[in-house]
C-alpha cells in the first residue's frame, strides 16, 4: 500500500466570504460522499450546512430560504423553540411555501431529538392531556352541557 504526502503549494489564502474555488456539481459530489455529525449545532449554520439528511435546508426549501432575514444562525438556535419556524410566521403566502414548510418540517421532526417528544405548554404529555379532554368532556355530556 502506498501512501502519498501532499503538500500545498500556494501560500494564497482563501480569505473570509470569498467563493469556493469549485463548481456545483464538484460541490454537490463533496455534499454526497461527506457525512455530517452536527454535535451540539452551535457551529452547524441551519440552512447552509448539510446536516439534514445529506442535505442544507436551503437547497430542500429554496423558496423559504428566499423569505428568511437572518441565514447564518446555527443549528441549535434554530431549533431551540422552533426559532425557525417563528421565522417564517406571517410569511408563508404560496402552496410552493407550504409544501417546502411541511416538508422540511417532517425531516427536522424524524431527525432531531427535540421534536421527537413535543410538550404542550401545560407540560403534559399529549396523552394526558387527550385523557382530562375526555374526562372533561364526559363529566359534561356529549353535547358539552353540564348535566
Amino acid at each position: 500500500m502506498q501512501c502519498y504526502k501532499l503538500t500545498w503549494m500556494s501560500t494564497a489564502r482563501v480569505k473570509n466570504g470569498s467563493k469556493v474555488p469549485c463548481k456545483p456539481v464538484d460541490r454537490l459530489l463533496f455534499n454526497a460522499s461527506t457525512i455530517v455529525t452536527v454535535g451540539d449545532g452551535m457551529k452547524t449554520q441551519f440552512w447552509h450546512h448539510i446536516w439534514l439528511d445529506g442535505e442544507a435546508p436551503k437547497n430542500l426549501a429554496p423558496h423559504l430560504f428566499e423569505l428568511v432575514r437572518r441565514k447564518n444562525r446555527s443549528v441549535q438556535h434554530e431549533l431551540h423553540n422552533h426559532t425557525w419556524i417563528r421565522a417564517l410566521r406571517g410569511r408563508i403566502t404560496t402552496v410552493t411555501h407550504v409544501e417546502e414548510f411541511v416538508s422540511l418540517w417532517i425531516r427536522i421532526f424524524s431527525c432531531s431529538p427535540e421534536y421527537k417528544t413535543p410538550l404542550p405548554r401545560n407540560g403534559r404529555s399529549m396523552e394526558n392531556t387527550r385523557l382530562a379532554r375526555r374526562t372533561a368532556y364526559s363529566s359534561k355530556g356529549a353535547s358539552g352541557n353540564s348535566a
